[in-house]
């Protein structure tokens, strides 16, 4: 596997390490038992040679001390007396943020080296980095220290095309803000915070709490509101809206600016009224009941539990969470989310009393303040299992569910065959997924009550508990292939391992990018039916929808993996991007 990130790894420990001067080469001169690695680093725009680049190279399967050399005067550089393998390359330089040859999202194309294969051409394309920066003000055009600056990007990773967070920074004492080191491509920047003389007036719930006149309590809060503000999430060129915001294209090399100005606004009040739960237990007895105000009643102790409150807002069609919190009005039973802005939001209330825990979720364009329901919208199910293995037994496994529309994923601990959620699980599809220490295990049969079961799939619906059970396998298997196109081995091609029952199974698919010579690693793999492709540029397309991968799954390899076999082999043909 050539998964780029351990190389990136490597590059970071590096940085201080000793880099040999490196001259011109002369011609290569290769004997029989050691080989060289022999290129030369330009710039992706240019074309131009790059002098004093940093280059390294780390053994893909020993992954031991990586090899540092220096590109010469003529952006030339060498690796000398190479045992047979591969071995991933990687370089970097001033204004060039360090990355991996032909590099793909997290994956690279490796060089092979040994017999007949060419490994002394190598022309090293670096893609200068770009850089996106502003300034922060507000109305009175003062800058806006401390700001929130988020930096979303737009663009196909994983085979699904998304915009989502890259980058966050907080502005400096000129509202100043600056995102370097970025590779090209469509971004959106978005700001918020809250003015320096802004302030939560909790005293205001203070006087509620201790009684204070009606009157008193009128005259705090005027004066709480001049001081309780916001600066909402705005983005650029300065709409509250994911919705209207300007993309800003930045190319390689390129710099580009992008000001944001704030206004500042009262948050929204949403309140949840509603008897809360009491858990009540006596004087010295263990209780379940987690925070909430106490009582003590002769013998008998009564918690009143506050609700938890979980505010999702979305953000480009993307889940983020908000820095939302609870605060109390003064009266039993009657609190206040703090700090939401108008927007769509997923809000969450978990509630937890004698009869244990409960959870209703509600998705909610909010615009002004509202009356929020504590029970209202879809409530959530609590899930547990069981699981068990004809193997010897796995310790510290977790078992995650993972929603279909990766909005949401849940995960906890597996303690001697079972397991519990910590709280309800929102009605959904999700997959299941089982993992440990060890790469070898993998669930071989699963089913569900009270809830429908497709694949590694389960629909959880509304309100209704769900046990799993759940049996694991041990021994999974690794595919050794080769892509090729014109009868000749292909480098850079995307290789995707996808299962027949794709859209149930969607977590068991594996990737890789092939090596220079043609050959691709695939695993571990859990055994069930499969098809390979092979895909020139298929890293821009969305090959995790269904309907886009499947013109690509006619001309391909089909395996059968039964866990019988530590490795296969498979040769699979380059098929081109479709338009």
């Amino acid at each position: 596997m050539k998964h780029f990130k351990h190389l990136g790894v490597v590059l970071a420990l590096c940085i201080a390490s000793l880099c040999l001067a490196q001259t011109s080469p002369a011609a290569p001169n290769v004997s029989s038992t050691s080989y060289r690695i022999f290129g030369i680093v330009v710039d992706l725009l240019s074309n131009q040679p790059i002098a004093g680049a940093r280059v390294i190279i780390v053994s893909v399967t020993e992954r031991g001390a990586p090899r540092i050399v220096k590109s010469g005067a003529d952006g030339r550089f060498l690796f000398e007396n190479l045992p047979r393998g591969k071995y991933s390359l990687g370089a970097d330089h001033r204004g060039y943020p360090e990355q991996g040859y032909d590099q793909h999202e997290g994956f690279a194309t490796a060089i092979a080296v040994g017999p007949d294969l060419d490994s002394e051409h190598i022309i090293f394309r670096l893609r200068p980095g770009c850089m996106l920066r502003g300034t922060v003000t507000n109305d009175e055009n003062e800058p806006v220290q401390g700001a929130s600056v988020r930096l979303f990007k737009a663009s196909i990773e994983n085979g699904r095309s998304s915009t989502h967070v890259v980058g966050f920074k907080m502005t400096d004492d000129r509202g100043y803000y600056s995102f370097p080191h970025l590779t090209e491509g469509n971004y959106y920047v978005a700001a918020s915070g809250q003015p320096w003389y802004a302030t939560n007036p909790s005293y205001v719930e203070q006087a509620r709490v201790q009684g204070t006149d009606p009157e008193t309590v009128a005259r705090l809060e005027a004066e709480g509101s001049q001081v309780n503000l916001v600066y909402p999430m705005t983005f650029y060129p300065g709409t509250e809206s994911s919705e209207e915001a300007a993309s800003i294209h930045v190319g390689p090399g390129e710099s580009a600016t992008a000001d944001l100005l704030l206004h500042a606004v009262r948050p929204l009040r949403i309140h949840i009224s509603g008897p809360p739960p009491v858990i009540e237990t006596a004087t010295g007895e263990p209780s379940d009941a987690r925070g909430g105000i106490t009582f003590y009643t002769g013998r008998s102790r009564r918690v009143l539990q506050m609700p938890q409150v979980r505010a999702t807002q979305m953000v480009f069609g993307e889940p983020m969470d908000v820095s939302a919190g609870l605060g109390g009005t003064g009266i039993p039973g009657e609190f206040e989310v703090l700090g939401i802005t108008p927007g769509r939001y997923s809000i969450t209330v978990t509630n937890t009393g004698e009869a244990g825990t409960t959870a209703t979720t509600q998705e909610l364009d909010i615009t002004g303040d509202m009356e929020l329901s504590p029970t209202g919208g879809n409530a959530s199910s609590n899930v547990a299992g069981v699981l068990s293995s004809n193997s010897p037994p796995q310790t510290e496994l977790i078992i995650r569910l993972s929603a279909k529309d990766r909005r949401r994923s849940y995960a906890t601990r597996i303690v001697d065959g079972k397991f519990k959620f910590d709280g309800p699980v929102p009605p959904g599809a999700y997959e299941v997924v089982v993992g440990g220490p060890s790469n070898d295990a993998y669930i071989k049969t699963f089913s569900a009550t009270g809830a429908k079961v497709s694949g590694r799939t389960i629909q959880i619906v509304a309100g209704q508990p769900v046990q799993l059970s759940i049996t694991m396998g041990q021994g999974m298997t690794r595919i050794d292939g080769i892509a090729t196109k014109d009868g000749k081995p292909f480098a850079g091609a995307m290789i995707l391992l996808v299962p027949v029952d794709f859209e149930n199974n969607s977590l068991l698919t594996r990737r890789d990018q092939s090596d220079s010579d043609g050959t691709f690693t695939l695993g571990p793999i859990v055994p069930g039916k499969y098809k390979v492709v092979a895909i020139q540029n298929g890293w821009t397309t969305s090959w995790a929808d269904p309907k886009t991968i499947q013109p690509y799954l006619k001309n391909i390899a089909e395996v059968e993996v039964t866990g019988a076999a530590t490795t296969m082999n498979v040769k699979v043909q380059v098929q081109p991007l479709l338009k």
